[in-house]
């Protein structure tokens, strides 16, 4: 049978892309060169062609660029290959960035300091450096490989639990204790080979009513230092029409019309769009945003006015408890935590089914919750050890003052749920809120919990 998207096929398969060797299996098309790999993937799927295409960094097994659309036309997917192909082919940094962690980082500071001069004298684009155990958790992701000192080696798995997009490996004792430069740079070389990673499992969500509009999602979620920004297109029955992931370091107002503009000249009979935004969203404004230019200021004046089409604010905790209630509607009464790393904690309240902010759309700061804790909130939130005291006490707060039915926790530091519950019931005996620790789908609860609050206030207008 003929396929709408074979023309696209056949576009890559007869066309020379320079400096990139191409090979073809069934509907798979990849892309290499010496720095990274380009995977443009074909599928049938219910009667829709689905087009996925993905680029991964091999020299860190970090995914640079993800999209996953419904085939429309040959030209409208020469058009989004652009920028997969950009990708692949933009310019390199040769550092290859090492990072030590130690209990104290005294040894590790000095063996970097070592290294630093060796790669110096042997020209090698290597730079290294070294924190101590509880601040590897904060800027663990900016770096291509993470040693552990023999000293913290026990602690390897839990860290490759919560760092999973990372390589870590233990220096072996023989290398540490002599301080043997070259034996290690060997060592790392041979570790930045990272294995190959599982296909990302994603969930499957109920299907929504339906609407008259083609809407976009804009979902901000950070971590650590990192932005991500998932875009998602959706058609009238709520089908995914493409689907969008672009992490930064740093985010502007400018960055983000620009991934509007684009969205919105691919799909131009997108008739609304939703902005999930961290912080506390009242009156046409957010406050406490880690993108400077949006706190405090107009949105409506930022977006609305500029583009003409509904804009949707919503916070992106209310987003997940929303996304988690829709698609578990079992539970009538339901919280969700989120805590990253090194950053403020949040959680989304959803009572009797439905979301609830408070009076003044205060709900959801945990920060400042006055909990007892052994040492500062801003402390324990570095490390799995310190967010499991937090998380246990919360889950606490939580039965006491909500007594809700389920309580959600998203968060890279968690490890270990069980010992949560148990330490739960070492304040609260009788506890039976359910714990359910959503792992990577943080962020796919957002965006299907921020469709649900548009396709719920578009339904109500009309």
């Amino acid at each position: 049978m003929a396929l709408k998207s074979d023309a696209f096929k056949e576009y890559l398969i007869n066309t020379e892309f320079s400096h990139l060797t191409k090979s073809v299996q069934n509907n798979i098309i990849t892309f290499d060169n010496d720095v990274r790999q380009g995977k443009v993937s074909i599928h049938f799927i219910n009667n829709f062609e689905i087009i996925e295409l993905e680029v991964l960094n091999k020299k860190n097994n970090q995914p640079e660029f993800y999209l996953h659309y419904e085939y429309q036309s040959l030209d409208h997917s020469k058009e989004l290959l652009k920028d997969f192909l950009d990708t692949i082919n933009k310019e390199e940094t040769k550092e290859t960035k090492v990072l030590f962690s130690c209990s104290a980082a005294l040894t590790t500071s000095f063996f970097a300091q070592k290294m630093n001069e060796t790669a110096e004298k042997t020209d090698l684009d290597y730079n290294f450096n070294a924190v101590v155990y509880t601040e590897l958790y904060k800027v663990g992701e900016d770096y291509d490989i993470i040693l552990l000192a023999p000293q913290v080696s026990y602690m390897l798995d839990k860290i490759k639990a919560s760092l999973k997009d990372q390589i870590v490996v233990c220096i072996p004792a023989s290398i540490f204790a002599n301080y043997d430069a070259y034996k290690l740079i060997d060592f790392i070389k041979e570790n930045l080979k990272p294995a190959e990673k599982p296909k990302d499992n994603k969930l499957f969500f109920k299907q929504l009513p339906a609407h008259d509009h083609e809407l976009l999602t804009v979902s901000f979620v950070k971590n650590s230092s990192r932005i991500h920004i998932y875009t998602n297109v959706y058609s009238q029955d709520n089908r995914l029409l493409l689907e969008n992931k672009q992490v930064y370091s740093h985010v502007t107002l400018s960055d983000i019309y620009d991934i509007i503009d684009k969205h919105l000249s691919l799909y131009p009979d997108i008739q609304a769009v939703g902005l999930s935004l961290g912080g506390f969203v009242q009156d046409n404004q957010v406050h406490e945003f880690y993108i400077e230019e949006l706190n405090d200021q107009p949105l409506d004046h930022l977006f609305k006015d500029k583009y003409h089409l509904p804009f949707i604010y919503s916070n992106d905790i209310t987003c997940a408890a929303v996304g988690y209630y829709a698609n578990n509607d079992q539970y009538k009464t339901l919280c969700v935590l989120y805590q990253p790393i090194s950053a403020k904690g949040r959680f989304g309240y959803v009572l009797n089914g439905r979301a609830y902010n408070g009076c003044h759309n205060l709900v959801g700061d945990l920060e400042h919750l006055p909990l007892q804790l052994t040492q500062k909130y801003k402390e324990h939130i570095k490390t799995p050890e310190g967010a499991s005291e937090v998380f246990a006490k919360l889950v606490a707060t939580l039965d006491l003052i909500i007594d809700p039915e389920c309580i959600v926790i998203a968060s890279q530091l968690l490890t270990d749920i069980d010992a949560i519950e148990e330490e739960v019931h070492k304040h609260i005996p009788y506890h039976s809120a359910k714990l359910v620790d959503i792992g990577d789908h943080w962020h796919e609860y957002i965006c299907y919990g921020q469709l649900a609050l548009m396709v719920k206030a578009l339904n109500k207008e009309k």
